[in-house]
């Protein structure tokens, strides 16, 4: 008989006192409309799973440790006679006591430390999926992550087998949800799946076979580094990291790993650090604050400075459609360590520090800083090293300051910073010439970084 044809309807073999009855599957008005009727009622045709007397499916009820063994047993064929069971509180009159000892010496399912096999206790999503793997022998994994469920939960191999056989996705927002009760709707599709694969592609799950997809540029969206595996999982080798707004090309997916390169780097991310554009979101740092005044010189305190070039450059790049955080906003204290934190924790994925220089009256120009360690050039320093130039021409340009160049220094806040980051000296407090520049030509300050940091970006989206 075909899966869509009219099906018998039984009352539930948990009330057998009750006779036997046929109505249509149209009957179970209330099987919800998100799960396909067919797994339903495919499994009522092979009197797995019924209904109740009432002509209801209760597909929110939740299902015992009993009833499961009474539906597994019988989409296995095993033996339901009534037994004596090894287990003291299954009794012999139980519908599920033969059922319950036949699966338990088939390894199916166990019971307690304490010897008893709680029958009447409602089964966890957790425990049917090793129920589902061991029952229909599934092995194939594939190391999926749940949020919810790491590789040392006790029920993650089992999770990762029906997952992998596309038997379960889990919840959109990335749980799994082991410790919930599962219902009977949710049991029903399991079994249905386990049973005849064809429900699988019906419902278009996805599964984790690889599957190869156009090439495609993605960025890394993190906030601080992404590992990137030999793999598809977090058991795999680790064989190199990304950082936040490293652009990369996606070439295939295995569940909800994406096989990436770049460069010659080549391995596997999670999907979720992965997007189709990165919005530009940048903090402005302006130096010093509250009881750190900086550099004072020609009626200029450095603070004030940094705090007014910074407030006209949130301007000029919010008008280039921009996302501009800034450290601070008024005359406050913050350490050189919250500055790099709050970048950090708001997934930024640029940093900039505006500063005034002081030394003798002579000295006068413009610098821009990048950090760089004694360590190869990774994608961080050169994306700093790039910013860096950008700001360091324009500004050069903009105002016909002295040219001091594009530096490596280990200020704090680009030293510890693992976005790309720069801090700019925008010229000397003590020197005349470029105090006048701070003290009239602010906005054209602001202009001109704001133009290096939007060559930045165009450079870096290439």
């Amino acid at each position: 008989m075909g899966k869509k044809l009219i099906v018998t309807f039984v009352f539930a073999v948990f009330f057998l006192c009750f006779s036997m009855q046929s109505l249509s599957a149209a009957g179970l008005k209330d099987i919800p409309n998100n799960y396909s009727t067919e797994e339903i009622n495919y499994l009522i045709e092979k009197k797995i799973i019924n209904g109740y007397p009432d002509g209801k499916f209760k597909p929110d009820n939740s299902v015992t440790r009993a009833e499961a063994m009474k539906m597994v047993g019988t989409a296995l064929n095993l033996d339901g006679n009534k037994v004596k069971s090894t287990f003291p509180d299954v009794e012999f009159e139980s519908f599920a006591s033969g059922y319950i000892e036949s699966a338990y010496k088939k390894g199916i399912i166990g019971g307690y430390p304490d010897g008893t096999f709680k029958p009447h206790q409602s089964i966890t999503r957790g425990e049917m999926a090793i129920v589902i793997s061991k029952a229909f022998n599934i092995t194939n994994k594939s190391h999926v992550n749940f949020k919810d469920v790491d590789k040392n939960h006790p029920n993650y191999e089992s999770i990762d087998k029906i997952f992998t056989a596309g038997i379960t996705k889990g919840y959109p927002n990335g749980t799994y949800k082991p410790k919930s009760f599962i219902t009977r709707a949710e049991f029903s599709v399991m079994v249905a799946r386990a049973l005849d694969p064809s429900f699988i592609e019906e419902t278009n799950d996805d599964t984790t076979a690889a599957k190869p997809v156009k090439p495609s540029v993605k960025f890394v969206r993190v906030n601080t580094t992404l590992n990137v595996r030999k793999g598809p999982g977090t058991n795999y080798e680790r064989v190199g990291s990304l950082r936040n707004g490293d652009k990369v090309t996606a070439h295939s997916t295995e569940g909800q790993w994406v096989k990436i390169t770049k460069g010659k780097l080549s391995g596997y991310v999670h999907q979720d650090y992965l997007v189709d554009e990165l919005d530009r979101l940048i903090v402005i740092d302006p130096g010093h604050g509250g009881k750190d005044s900086g550099a004072s010189a020609n009626n200029l305190r450095e603070k004030d400075v940094n705090l007014e070039v910074s407030k006209y450059l949130k301007i000029y790049l919010e008008k280039k459609d921009i996302q501009v955080l800034m450290t601070r906003e008024t005359d406050k204290y913050l350490s050189l360590d919250e500055r790099v934190d709050f970048a950090v924790n708001n997934k930024a994925d640029t940093f900039v520090s505006i500063h005034a220089n002081s030394a003798t009256p002579s000295a006068s120009g413009v610098a821009t800083y990048y950090y760089h360690s004694r360590a190869r050039m990774d994608s961080r320093t050169e994306a700093s090293r790039v910013l860096s130039a950008f700001i360091q021409d324009e500004l050069v340009e903009a105002t016909g300051m002295r040219d001091r160049g594009v530096k490596q220094a280990g200020f704090r806040v680009i030293k510890t910073n693992p976005l790309p980051s720069t801090l700019v000296e925008l010229g000397f407090l003590t020197n005349k010439s470029d105090a006048k520049i701070l003290k009239e030509k602010k906005q054209v300050l602001a202009k001109a970084i704001s133009e290096g940091i939007i060559s930045y970006y165009n450079w870096k989206e290439k």
